[in-house]
């Protein structure tokens, strides 16, 4: 029987499903029932689920070690030493890519990669000097471990491009290490959130913003500044708060979107007080970007940092999401966390100052610019827009509109499928819709 459950992990690997074959692997080799040369399989198929190089070889390996007699596992151990030390040649004017600078606004972040979670086949750029690590892959939860503490600035870094001329008074100087924040005003209160860069940027969950633009800010040794949602992403429980403020200390944060089963971990929220927990050991299907606690309640609505008491590092963010088998809240991956916020630098860059927020949906877009009612991301009104008169205007280009009208209703509103969004007609055939096949 186990070497059928090898061979269905095996056949999930083949037909590009990672995320099952190491959950597959990882039961097996947890439960102790392989022998050695079983064990060895399962540690190679492990390497062939990560993208790391050096979970690659940690694995390989473990697998050699166990079985060294495996001709297939000595050659796969082989070609990755030998590729390591092909990309270990120091990069020269010559084959040094060319990218795009970036802004000193995104010098308050770690340096990490630049987005985005989807596509692993992007160029680094390289940030103050040194290249970032390569993005995480969300259906494997992978991530390259270099170095895990974020780079420390000795200056105050340019703010993000929104901020510039709103204010004319001097930021408020955070002295000392914030290990967490209060967030007072939102949808949900009291929360919790902490900061992210030395800009001023926090981050807590989507559930204790909700949908406002505004909040409270408040710190560890009682000041209160006014904070400014910028940037949400509901599908991760995330929202990005500016503050004008200096942070002169960050906490340590991890770049791996990875923890063991029973590490222990410290909830630090705003409350003066802290929880202790565990990464939950669990066998059910779970996204890459959460991770299992054994907390049931929490002193707050959400967005504590979640520091691992080995590493002393930060972890993830708690959030009150909690599958419906257990009850069990998770947390959000940091790794994650600073993915999303580089995401929403360079947008805020591309936008060039005038990027406006929508809370329905926690997009930006330069929707100011032109003056547009409706957030082309979620269609909602924009609460500047709101009261006033919503007159037809022609923004055919912000809306991304086809520019040939529909031939039944002149509608410019677009196309799906070839069939307009406002009447429904088919394009393609002349607007009669497709008879019924009946059986």
């Amino acid at each position: 029987m186990t070497w059928h459950d090898i061979e269905q992990a095996t056949q999930a690997l083949q037909q590009n499903y990672p995320q099952v074959a190491s959950r597959i692997f990882r039961i097996l080799l947890r439960d102790g029932e392989l022998n050695a040369q079983q064990q060895a399989v399962a540690y190679m198929g492990l390497a062939k689920t990560v993208i790391d190089p050096a979970q690659q070889l940690a694995y390989l390996q473990r697998a050699a070690s166990l079985d060294p007699q495996n001709e297939e596992i000595n050659r796969a151990l082989s070609d990755l030493m030998s590729r390591q030390l092909s990309d270990s040649q120091p990069v020269t004017t010559a084959n040094r890519p060319v990218t795009k600078p970036l802004s000193d606004s995104t010098r308050g972040l770690p340096s990490f990669a630049p987005d985005p979670l989807n596509d692993t086949s992007l160029k680094l750029k390289p940030v103050d000097g040194r290249l970032p690590v390569p993005p995480i892959d969300v259906r494997t939860g992978a991530i390259f471990p270099n170095d895990p503490t974020p780079v420390p600035v000795s200056y105050p870094p340019n703010p993000l491009p929104h901020q510039r001329g709103t204010t004319n008074s001097l930021p408020y100087v955070v002295e000392h290490v914030q290990r967490s924040v209060g967030i007072l005003g939102g949808k949900q209160s009291p929360g919790t959130g902490f900061f992210i860069s030395s800009d001023g940027l926090i981050v807590t969950t989507h559930f204790v913003v909700g949908s406002a633009m505004r909040v409270e800010v408040a710190l560890l040794d009682g000041q209160r500044l006014s904070g400014q949602v910028v940037r949400a992403f509901p599908d991760y429980d995330l929202a990005l708060v500016r503050v004008h403020a200096r942070v002169n200390s960050l906490p340590r944060f991890s770049n791996v979107a990875y923890l063991a089963e029973n590490t222990p971990l410290l909830v630090a929220s705003h409350q003066q007080d802290v929880l202790r927990t565990v990464c939950r050991p669990t066998r059910d299907a779970m996204s890459p970007k959460w991770f299992p606690t054994e907390l049931n309640y929490l002193l707050d609505f959400g967005g504590a940092p979640i520091i691992d008491l080995n590493t002393q590092q930060v972890v993830g963010m708690m959030t009150r999401n909690a599958p419906r088998r257990d009850g069990f809240f998770v947390g959000l991956h940091m790794a994650v966390i600073l993915q999303l916020a580089y995401r929403y630098v360079e947008q805020a860059q591309a936008l060039v100052g005038h990027e406006t927020y929508c809370p329905s949906c926690g997009a930006v877009s330069s929707a100011s610019v032109y003056n547009a009612h409706y957030c082309p991301t979620c269609g909602a009104v924009y609460p500047y827009a709101q009261q006033r008169l919503r007159t037809p205007l022609n923004l055919s280009a912000f809306y991304d509109e086809n520019a040939a009208p529909c031939s039944f209703c002149q509608s410019r509103v677009g196309t799906y499928q070839n069939r307009c969004l406002r009447c429904g007609k088919d394009l393609s055939s002349g607007g009669l819709k497709p008879p019924l096949m009946r059986r």
